[in-house]
């Protein structure tokens, strides 16, 4: 693996950085009322660089409010659907024209290589666009009962949605959940990840610009268990989306059940990559370096279950070992990097563990150590081991029951064997699969994954398998079937060769 010493020592730091991040409550910037802030770190000197505001129950209060205010009395739910659409094309023009310095940002903020930031930017400003073509396209259902009646529905905005968004790749993510919110009438309160607050505090002069009436977009920065819990749990909410981590989802379910809540939910998961015999294994070994080492392997979708059919299963090993050396770790802001600095010293630490459990229950093949030439940094070289074989006969099986966002232990009867599967943040685990098909059974009993990654050359098998797999039960509705109309997610464009990572 790569490091340079001199991408330490000249690290990159944005100018007119702010140095306080306030709360965004009715067209205003302000502080919490009691003054209360916590402290915003730079990932690569793990040093402070700003403070943040930090909300409490009655700064939610204050937001929530402000939204419903806005939706009840003001403009924006009673706009037609054309005016509305005029508004978020706007909203994109102007993510369009701060890509670069968005970039930037994201990258400082969050650890993840400028080269993977860039097209970020560009994502959040599609997801705008599709859902303006979205609501000025949609149309309202009629159906007739012959010789009885005509039932129709009627979609209207249904209030205020309380959105709370992760760390990685916060910018883009929030317009995931902004976008459709805003499209279908309603108004909002958004909660963004406390390690990442930079870029969501951006949204406000952009929606201020592209005319967005003030008390539509409300934001309130904060812990998750004082803001977070507060904007769950509120009354004049009746609508919640989370992404962030699996037990945090269970417990946002059961507070939300009271009120009988609307939720989209996108939790914690190892989806995995199954590799057949018959596969090129040079695109197998491409992807799944990409699966799992992309956005510094911060993505929900990680493929660090990679499953191998025994025959190729060694070749596999060596080959997928040698290229994991070769990945460039490195300033974030560096475009030869590929793995950025973790995102912040709390989830360097779980990533670390991970790494002394994997060299107990199985073997280091490569990376899982600081760089010797970063020794502030919360990078680290990215590591993968193979399991044993026999890892059912492992205590515990530590590592194989731990998914991405929390460990958690399940056994599993998939297969015959009651094994259970390797899961670790930030790297990867490589199993020998004797008969893929019998492992493919055993995935759709999963509860873990939010996708998965089948490698194989020639249809119609491949096919199949994607339909015989399915990822386990993380992803509830998606947030604008909650809000208006059911209709399909924003499309990401899939690009079909995948960044050489390594190579």
């Amino acid at each position: 693996m790569t490091f340079t010493a001199e991408q330490t020592t000249n690290h990159y730091v944005p100018q007119d950085l702010p140095t306080h991040i306030q709360h965004y409550i009715n067209g205003q910037f302000v502080d919490s009322l009691n003054g209360a802030t916590f402290d915003v770190l730079d990932p690569v000197s793990n040093t402070n660089y700003a403070t943040a505001a930090a909300g409490q129950k009655e700064d939610i209060d204050l937001a929530v409010a402000a939204a419903r205010e806005a939706f009840t009395k003001g403009p924006w739910p009673r706009m037609k659907p054309r005016e509305r659409a005029r508004v978020l094309n706007r909203i994109a023009d102007a993510v369009e024209a701060q890509e670069a310095r968005l970039a930037e940002l994201e990258t400082f903020d969050t650890g993840l290589p400028i080269t993977q930031a860039k097209g970020q930017a560009l994502r959040a400003a599609e997801n705008f666009r599709f859902f303006a073509d979205l609501i000025v396209a949609q149309f309202d259902d009629a159906m007739k009962v012959p010789g009885a009646q005509i039932n129709y529905v009627n979609r209207k905005p249904i209030g205020v949605a309380g959105l709370i968004t992760p760390w990685n790749t916060p910018f883009m993510l929030e317009s995931w959940k902004l976008a459709p919110a805003l499209a279908t009438g309603n108004t909002v309160v958004l909660k963004p990840a406390e390690f990442t607050p930079l870029s969501a505090s951006l949204w406000a002069t952009i929606f201020k610009d592209a005319g967005l009436p003030d008390g539509v977009f409300n934001l309130v920065n904060g812990l998750g268990e004082d803001a977070g819990d507060a904007l769950v749990k509120h009354p004049d909410v009746p609508l919640i989306s989370f992404t962030g981590e699996t037990t945090t989802g269970q417990t946002i379910f059961r507070n939300a059940a009271a009120n009988l809540k609307g939720l989209s939910m996108e939790l914690g998961g190892k989806s995995p990559c199954v590799v057949f015999a018959d596969a090129d294994l040079d695109a197998a070994i491409d992807s799944a370096l990409f699966g799992v080492f992309s956005l510094n392997g911060e993505r929900c979708t990680a493929g660090s279950r990679i499953l191998v059919e025994r025959a190729i299963y060694d070749e596999f090993c060596e080959k997928y070992a040698a290229r994991a050396k070769n990945i460039v770790v490195g300033d974030p802001h560096d475009p030869k990097t590929e793995v950025g600095a973790l995102v912040h010293p709390e989830h360097y630490a779980k990533v670390a563990s991970y790494v002394e459990v994997g060299k107990t229950e199985g073997r280091l093949l490569a990376g899982g150590g600081r760089p010797a030439t970063s020794p502030k940094a919360t990078t680290s070289h990215p590591p993968c081991s193979p399991t044993s074989p026999r890892r059912a006969d492992l205590p515990g099986g530590n590592l194989r029951s731990r998914r991405r966002d929390h460990p958690v232990r399940e056994r599993r009867r998939g297969a015959g064997s009651g094994e259970q599967h390797p899961i670790r943040p930030g790297g990867l685990h490589l199993d020998p699969e004797p008969d893929p098909r019998a492992q493919l059974l055993a995935e759709r009993r999963s509860r873990h994954g939010l996708a998965e990654q089948p490698q194989r050359p020639r249809p119609p098998h491949p096919v199949r398998r994607r339909q015989s797999l399915r990822p386990g039960p993380r992803r509830r509705l998606p947030l604008h079937r909650l809000l208006h109309r059911p209709a399909g997610r924003p499309h990401q464009p899939r690009h079909r060769s995948h960044p050489k990572f390594g190579a």
